[in-house]
């Protein structure tokens, strides 16, 4: 056993370095990569006093400067050490620049999103800047620079590409918010789209029904749950009366729609919930936060702390996390007020449709008479191919991202696209906010992707709004599918301001929940509108684990929420199953009567080891098929494009027909409601039972495994994943319960603030703050992540501590490197 573990070790190291050579690596970039640097003295130019960096054995960031702009040019130099790649992702991904980066795999994606333009709109965004803000952009640049310059080595995945990396401008940072953008928002609109799709061509009463935006499962803040209204009767649409033809199988045409190379599941995430201080031992709020991403290795976020004095003398900490490229705290707290992010979905795109005058494709109609089209011809370069031109049309409102068959054009008006949706200057004025009422001001101004806001201060309070700029939209506006704006009927009138947000200040029950459900209603919904929101299953379980805590609320009762995998969602499709599985049914077939037994004592949560789960999981995922299978095709026979956007709503539609069983709404090739379910309860067995075991093996966790790799893995053969990517493991959790939790998809972080008691505020990270695979800080937080353990959000003891001081001469340093690996800007 030794002998062939000794010849195994060598075979391995012999593959390693047979791949090192032919990759053209040195040996130093192959097993030390770009070590940071941890601790010594290093002159930095721009710097106006030295500043200290103090490391713990996460490798976590404690800045500490004399101001601000020293500051956050220390985080550009720490942020490039550790992550620049993955900020290079994001703001090619954002310019539409990656084919260069990759090569012809990422063309199509770039073409699609060079009909932004998103690299013209943040230059616009960077030139109308404050002076202040260009000051933070610039510093937080030269210090990204800096901290690439100062590398021994050019990053992995640029040496295993055969390029250098280039330098970071101001504008950058702009991008990088775009590509967040990219990643919460459709600017292509496909919901609209396809909610068009289904209002030309099912009945007005029908699509009101199946389009239902809420059910009983709602949970807002503001208002109550809504109903499903009734199906038309069989006096208006009858599925048996249409001809065999309107149900012929239509080959789906799916559109992608993945816009980021962290990628984009299309499945809604993230928690912000907060607590009143009367409910706390200390008085103080607490406040939880998990937002939920697409996980990479390393991962989306970066811990920093940072410190420094303000022109007025004000002493400032902030601790939380950073998105490497953006010189700000995204979510954290500055120890006086703490606030969390999730995404509204609300509509944040309007599509147009735009009629081409007869003979003058590229001229239109507006309310100031016919236009010219403004034409940009874009070049895409393609690393290992031919370079690609494409030509985007430009219109007052957006550029034309589609075509119907009738020759309409379809435009997209995108906050996104708009330089007013690229502002950082009001982060300032959050950093600064000593309660709830100001950090919601702040967050009113800020110029990124629409986001609910929650927020909680040291003295009890606890607030919502909505962060990002919110578009004043006029006349009569149908953003719910697609309208002409050709004579004036809507358009937008700059942005809303702060004053007439939506907020919610301290509610009576002393809690607030968000998790990308309906927030509000009425007036406050029309200025947010309906993007897509998920069912509210998730916020309702939040809101009722939050009504169901006992005084005084800790933080680690809110991690417990946060970590909540009961299945609630599916006791109602558990109770059917059940039902459906009668002695009678079961008489003479065994597996039905395994299937009952184990569906009886499922456990309720979505446990690795639950069988009984991914049963009724499943059986719940073929119903839904089934039901809206007829409906789908009704569309799809008329647009093969057709995907239908309702998914998370569909529950209560679907539960709606299953309790009623209105014969007219059932599908002709089924004889009636029972059989329709008994059809899936067989189709479960069949794909679920085994000879050799039965159901046994079909746990949650062999469905629910989750693989967090790095983007340059596959860059490396045969090694790269097993020395880059983390295990799969099998995991809790899935979509409608707190514990979001796919094989894509989870908690980029989870976090919970204490204001009362910071050194008892929590945080868990899915890897580590360092993006070198060598380096110890590259995964060695995914152990308590994934175990749920309650680990500290303060930085612990420091371990490193390294100086940057400001230069005496105003030319850049050179740093000596290695001739091959020399940066473009020494």
């Amino acid at each position: 056993m030794k002998v062939e573990t000794r010849w195994l070790a060598t075979g391995v190291l012999l593959a390693a370095l047979v791949i090192v050579a032919g990759l053209g690596l040195s040996l130093d970039e192959a097993w030390y990569g770009s070590p940071a640097r941890l601790s010594g003295q290093l002159p930095l130019p721009g710097l106006s006093h030295t500043v200290r960096i103090v490391r713990d054995r996460n490798g976590t960031p404690t800045i500490k400067a004399q101001n601000a702009d020293d500051a956050y040019e220390a985080l550009g130099f720490v942020q490039a050490q550790d992550r620049f790649f993955e900020m290079d992702l994001l703001r090619r991904a954002a310019s539409g620049r990656l084919a260069a980066l990759v090569g012809p795999e990422a063309a199509h994606e770039d073409e699609r999103v060079r009909k932004f333009r998103l690299d013209a709109t943040v230059r616009t965004a960077y030139a109308r800047a404050t002076p202040r803000e260009r000051e933070r952009l610039i510093a937080f640049s030269r210090g990204v620079n800096a901290g690439l310059r100062d590398l021994p080595h050019r990053p992995l995945a640029y040496a295993l590409l055969g390029l250098r990396p280039k330098p970071w401008h101001p504008w950058d940072t702009y991008l990088v918010i775009g590509a967040m953008y990219l990643e919460l928002q459709d600017p292509f609109d496909h919901r609209a789209e396809n909610l068009w799709a289904m209002h030309r061509w099912l009945p007005p009463a029908l699509y009101r029904f199946l389009t239902a935006p809420g059910n009983r499962w709602d949970a807002p803040l503001m208002g109550k749950a809504w109903h499903v209204p009734p199906p038309p009767p069989a006096s208006a649409f009858d599925l048996h009366k249409l001809p065999p033809r309107a149900f012929a199988r239509a080959v789906a045409l799916q559109k992608p729609i993945r816009m980021l190379p962290i990628g984009r599941t299309g499945l809604a995430g993230s928690n912000g919930f907060a607590v009143a201080g009367r409910l706390t031992r200390t008085h103080a709020a607490l406040l939880a936060n998990d937002m939920h991403l697409h996980l990479v290795l390393p991962p989306i976020w970066y811990r920093a702390q940072i410190e420094f004095r303000t022109r007025q003398g004000q002493h400032i900490r902030l601790l939380g996390v950073t998105l490497p490229g953006v010189p700000a705290l995204v979510v954290g707290t500055n120890f006086h007020v703490a606030w969390g992010f999730t995404n509204t979905e609300g509509d944040w795109v309007d599509l147009i449709r735009v009629r081409p005058q007869p003979g003058h494709p590229n001229r239109y109609e507006t309310p100031q008479g016919i236009r010219r089209m403004v034409l940009h011809s874009e070049q895409i370069r393609v690393r290992g191919g031919a370079s690609l031109r494409i030509t985007v049309r430009d219109t007052i409102w957006g550029p034309v991202v589609g075509r119907l068959p009738s020759g309409i054009l379809l435009v997209s008006r995108w906050v996104g696209e708009d330089p007013r949706g690229y502002r950082i200057n009001a982060e300032r004025a959050l950093e600064r906010a000593r309660n709830v009422q100001q950090a919601i001001r702040a967050a009113n101004r800020l110029g990124i992707p629409e986001q609910n806001f929650v927020t909680a201060d040291r003295a009890g309070n606890i607030g919502w709004s909505v962060a990002g700029a919110i578009p004043r939209r006029v006349g009569h506006c149908k953003p719910i599918w697609p309208q002409s704006w050709a004579r004036g009927q809507c358009r937008w009138e700059g942005y809303l301001r702060p004053k007439s947000y939506p907020r919610v200040l301290d509610p009576k029950d002393g809690f607030i929940w968000t998790a990308n459900q309906r927030i509000v209603d009425g007036s406050a919904l029309r200025l947010i509108g309906d993007g897509g929101y998920d069912l509210g299953a998730r916020a309702r379980q939040i809101r009722n684990d939050l009504k169901a805590l006992h005084p005084p609320v800790t933080a680690r009762a809110m991690l417990a929420i946060e970590l909540d995998d009961r299945a609630l969602y599916l006791a109602h499709w558990q109770k059917l199953l059940i039902g459906l599985l009668t002695p009678a049914v079961r008489r003479g077939h065994p597996r039905w009567t395994e299937l009952a037994q184990i569906v009886a004592h499922w456990r309720a949560c979505a446990c690795t080891d639950s069988v009984g789960y991914r049963l009724v999981w499943k059986f719940r995922k073929l119903v839904f098929h089934a039901v809206l299978r007829p409906f789908d095709r009704l569309v799809r026979k008329h647009d093969p494009h057709f995907k239908n956007p309702m998914r998370a709503m569909a529950e209560g539609p679907v539960w709606w027909l299953i309790r009623h069983r209105p014969l007219w709404l059932l599908a002709p090739r089924d004889p009636s409601w029972q059989s329709l379910l008994l059809d899936q309860v067989h189709r479960l067995v069949q794909a679920s039972w085994r000879p050799d075991s039965g159901f046994r093996k079909d746990t949650w966790g062999r469905h629910n495994r989750i693989q967090i790799a790095n983007p340059i893995a596959a860059g490396i053969p045969i090694l790269g994943p097993w020395l880059l990517d983390l295990p799969q493991t099998e995991i809790p959790g899935d979509s409608n319960m707190p514990r979001v939790q796919t094989h894509a998809l989870g908690a980029s972080e989870r976090l919970v603030i204490d204001l009362g008691n910071p050194s008892r505020s929590l945080f868990e990270l899915p890897g580590g703050d360092s993006g070198n695979p060598a380096s110890p800080f590259y995964h060695d937080e995914f152990r308590a992540w994934l175990l749920g353990l309650p680990a500290p959000l303060e930085p612990g003891r420091s371990r490193y501590i390294l100086l940057l001081k400001p230069e005496q001469s105003k030319q850049p340093s050179r740093i000596r490197v290695r001739r091959n690996d020399r940066l473009i800007f020494q």
